[in-house]
């Protein structure tokens, strides 16, 4: 079954686009771009780049920061891995030149101002989880406003940012607050 954030990305990615899947896991987002007719090239360094070489057209089994790739892109995604990076500024301006003249970068990143988070905090408690807004192998957190600072200081030009979660596309108030993600557009 595909996440929230998984379906709003694979909306926006156009059919038949060659697609730079940073941090693919193991390839499902990927498996999804390809029925639409994209070309899918991932990046995993692990176990789980494994599985997704069955699934994608070619995996580098390496940490972003050490691939060099000449290939341009329609479309980078980083479906929940910017997070992850100790560097994730200088890995957005590396790509630049990956991306083809109408290409842009769709980013899924989590929201540590989420309602819930808040809750805890107000609690006195920031409990690292094996998955989610806190998980144990996040090296950075951030809010709305600080993942538009984050693209803006990569250079940058956001084009739409979209809250996600379930409460806020019931509620549709207080995006900062509800949202378990912000999806990035940016070009």
């Amino acid at each position: 079954m595909r996440s929230e954030t998984h379906r709003i990305i694979i909306g926006l990615v156009p059919e038949g686009s060659r697609v730079l899947d940073v941090g693919c896991s193991t390839g499902l987002l990927g498996k999804e771009l390809k029925k639409k007719g994209c070309y899918v090239v991932g990046v995993e360094p692990g176990e789980s780049a494994r599985e997704a070489k069955k699934h994608l057209d070619k995996v580098l089994n390496k940490k972003i920061e050490d691939v060099n790739l000449r290939d341009k892109f329609d479309v980078i995604v980083f479906s929940d891995a910017l997070e992850h990076l100790p560097d994730p500024e200088m890995v957005l301006k590396k790509l630049k030149k990956n991306l083809e003249k109408d290409g842009f970068v769709v980013a899924s990143i989590p929201n540590v101002a989420n309602w819930r988070v808040r809750f805890s905090l107000l609690l006195g408690r920031f409990d690292y989880k094996d998955y989610g807004i806190c998980d144990r192998t996040h090296l950075r957190f951030y809010t709305r406003n600080t993942s538009l600072k984050l693209f803006r200081d990569s250079n940058y030009e956001v084009l739409k940012v979209i809250p996600a979660g379930r409460l806020i596309r019931r509620i549709r108030i207080l995006p900062g607050l509800f949202a378990t993600h912000f999806i990035i557009i940016a070009r």
